[in-house]
């Protein structure tokens, strides 16, 4: 099977085993797409909006009572990669994602200087 991949530009912290597992997976479900992914640390449902007077909203009020250990995990691709066949890319908008999951720990995407400070701090860069 020929096979494509993409890797995220910020990506220094994918390893070997995350892409066996991934091609292991494709050989798997030839139609799909891999794709690493992570949960978020805390349900996005209980997610609040700031205003310009610093007052806060929950975004989506039916939550606002529920305690976040009832709220089932949520997941996010974390950019690190994206393999899939030959096939799959020419027909993507058809194709099936299978999630990777990885740990937290191993996924940061670095969009401001807060996450720069906290990738140099988690790996010492």
């Amino acid at each position: 099977m020929n096979i494509g991949f993409i890797v995220g530009k910020d990506n220094e912290i994918y390893n070997d085993k995350d892409l066996k597992k991934s091609i292991y997976l494709l050989n798997k479900n030839k139609n799909s797409f891999v794709v690493p992914i992570t949960n978020f640390s805390h349900p996005i449902e209980r997610a609040y909006s700031l205003n310009r007077n610093g007052m806060i909203n929950f975004i989506n009020n039916r939550f606002a009572k529920t305690r976040t250990q009832d709220l089932k995990k949520k997941f996010y691709d974390v950019g690190q990669f994206f393999l899939g066949s030959k096939k799959t890319w020419f027909n993507a908008k058809s194709a099936s994602r299978i999630g990777l999951q990885i740990p937290s720990w191993r996924a940061i995407d670095i969009d401001n200087a807060d996450d720069w400070k906290r990738a140099k701090l988690m790996f010492k860069l």
